[in-house]
Order: C-alpha cells, then structure tokens, then sequence
C-alpha cells in the first residue's frame, strides 16, 4: 500500500471512530424533565402524592341557544354527551396581568344570566370520565377513585359545603372506583363579579355572560397513598405554554382551600384579583409553591397532619364501600358528626347519567 493511501485509510479510519463515538453518546437516554406539579409538591414535603400522567384537557360544550333548553340527567342521551364533548380542547389564555389597567370597575348592576343545574348546562361529571376511560385508555378497572377539585379539601377540614351544594360520594358503574365530587342544586348568574374577572383575564368582553356556557376540565391520573385517583377540576385558563392557572377575584386571602384547589386542577400559578366595592384595585399572579410553603408552615397544617386526614378520609370511604353501602347504585351526601357519615341521596342520576348510557360510553 503507497503512502498516500495509507494516510486516507488511517483518515477514514479516525472519522469512522469519531462517528461511532457519537452515535454512542446520542444513544445515552436523557435525564427526563422533572414534572412542575410533583417538584412543587415535593418541594413542600408531601411525600403521598405522585402525578403519575397528565391527561390534559376535556371540554363540555353545549348548544348555545337563545332560551336554553333543559332536561334530566337522567334522560341524557350517549350521543348527546358525545357530540358536547370536545376532547384535548384548551381552555382560553390568560392575559399579561401588566397589560391591564387599573383601577377597573365591574359592572355593577349587570343583566343576570342565570343557568339552572340541569343537563346539558350543569357541570357535567361525565365528561372527564369520557375523555379517561375512552380518549387517553385509561384502564377503568384499575382506578380507586374520582375527585372533583374540592375533594382534598373536604376529607381535611371534615367540613362539607352548603347543602345548596352538597358533597356527594357513589361507586362508577362498571369500575371499582368512588366517586367524590360536590352537586349544585342551584342556578350560577354569570354575570356576577368573579365571571366578569375570569372573562377580563380570558380576553373576553366582560358583559358577555353568555360565554360561560359549557366548561373546560383538566384531567390527572395521580397516586395518593397507594390508590390510583383521577383528579378532575374546571380551568379557568392557561398560561403561555398550556399550564392550567386558577383565578380568583376577591378580598380574602390564599390558603389551604386554595391550595388543595390548586392541587386538584394541577394549576401552578394564581392570578388574583383585589375586589374593592366592585373596583378591582390589583392584580397579582402567585406561584402554587409558595402557596404551599405558607400552608404547611402553619401550625396547624402541618404536612403530616394533612397527609394523615386526606388518607383517614379515604380509608374510610373504602371501608364503607367493603360493607356494601355502594351496591345497587347507591348515593350518599357526606357530612361529619364528626365523624365521616353518609346520608342516603334520594334524588335520580344526580351525578352520572344512567348505566346502559355509561355503557355505550365506556
């Protein structure tokens, strides 16, 4: 072999090297991001929750009519709760909170828009469960529990809402799953003040109460103490990038319920508003983690004594289920006396609509 031909082999021989060279190192797996929610939640010190997915967004999207027509939960229909169900849709984005100016004024004697806690317009308990079990394959046999947003919340204070709006616990249907979750018996006017805020930070025009017809949920399949648990809570928007943010408007300040609210809709960021007699005299966006870090920090929330309530709560309710409360589709009301009790629920379909509905569905 010449010399010159030698040198082009040894060249050849070096790239060839430095090439495998690379292809090793591009195959190193890499370091994963770590996921927002569970890093602040851990920051925090809770150590029984774990975000095991992210099931993203459901939206529940009734027709918008001049006189809303109304009927029973009962008489819902699955192609009726297919065709309001928009799977993976987002909520609106929020506004730059430095865009707007201050002091503003909200409306104060707007026109009432009032919706009554009947189908298709009523918060729809379906809809997240639909988009789990169908549009993510969420194995339904394999969850322990459904809780709305308020959930963690209620199984700490041992306090339930108004009986306007009573909390209320039931198997789902063809799973092994207890659904926790509140009821309104009431009519929502969304042309009250905190919907004129929401619509603001939503870039819609504050007297369109219309616009809240329907509702956007998020969805989160999460590990706490053990048990496999979807995590449901309407979203009031997001942020730049699609993360879930929560919005208040009004004069108290940020704790537990929050957090736990916050918790439940995997929101990282509160925007709140200052509600002055009507004027709105400040904005101020705050992190999830250092709500959670003036929580915890409270004598009497400490992390431990959280954790131990939230699973008290839920061994609880699974000791009621292993006696049979739940058979035949039963519905119980929470409330505390003070220990957990349950109180039969008499109303039809309160929650879900019926079985041979929930069939077609999943």
């Amino acid at each position: 072999m010449s010399e010159r031909a030698s040198k082009k082999r040894n060249v050849q021989e070096k790239g060839r090297s430095k090439l495998e060279e690379s292809t090793t190192i591009s195959k190193k797996p890499r370091k994963a991001r770590k996921d927002a929610l569970q890093e602040a939640l851990e920051g925090a010190g809770f150590s029984i929750f774990r975000r095991l997915r992210d099931l993203g967004f459901v939206a529940w999207q009734p027709p918008l009519t001049e006189k809303l027509k109304y009927k029973s939960l009962g008489n819902a229909t699955a192609s009726e709760i297919q065709a309001y169900t928009r799977f993976g849709q987002l909520p609106p984005r929020i506004v730059d909170i430095d865009n707007i100016s201050l002091p503003l004024t909200l409306s104060a004697n707007p026109r009432k828009y009032i919706v009554a806690p009947r189908f298709p317009y009523a918060h729809i308990a379906v809809a997240p469960l639909y988009h789990a079990f169908t549009h993510c394959n969420v194995d339904k046999e394999s969850i322990d529990f459904v809780f709305g947003c308020s959930a963690l919340e209620v199984l700490v204070s041992c306090r339930t809402p108004k009986k306007a709006a009573p909390y209320l616990v039931m198997k789902v249907p063809g799973t092994n799953a207890l659904m926790l979750h509140y009821h309104f018996q009431f009519g929502q006017d969304y042309a009250q003040p905190g919907f004129q805020f929401e619509r603001l930070m939503t870039q819609q025009n504050m007297q369109d109460a219309h616009n809240h017809v329907g509702t956007t949920e998020h969805v989160q399949l999460m590990e706490i103490g053990g048990k496999r648990v979807l995590m449901t809570a309407e979203v009031d928007g997001v942020d730049a990038v699609g993360n879930p943010v929560e919005l208040k408007l009004g004069s108290s300040g940020i704790g537990r319920k929050v957090m736990f609210q916050m918790i439940g809709s995997g929101s990282l960021t509160l925007i709140k508003g200052g509600n002055d007699k009507g004027i709105v005299r400040s904005i101020r966006s705050t992190n999830l983690a250092d709500i959670m870090s003036n929580v915890v920090s409270e004598e009497q929330n400490t992390v431990a004594f959280l954790e131990t309530k939230i699973l008290d709560g839920m061994n609880a309710l699974k000791a009621f289920d292993d006696n049979g409360y739940f058979d035949n589709g039963k519905v119980y009301r929470i409330e505390f006396q003070p220990k957990m009790t349950l109180v039969p629920f008499g109303q039809n379909h309160p929650l879900l609509p019926p079985n041979p509905v929930l069939g077609e569905l999943f």
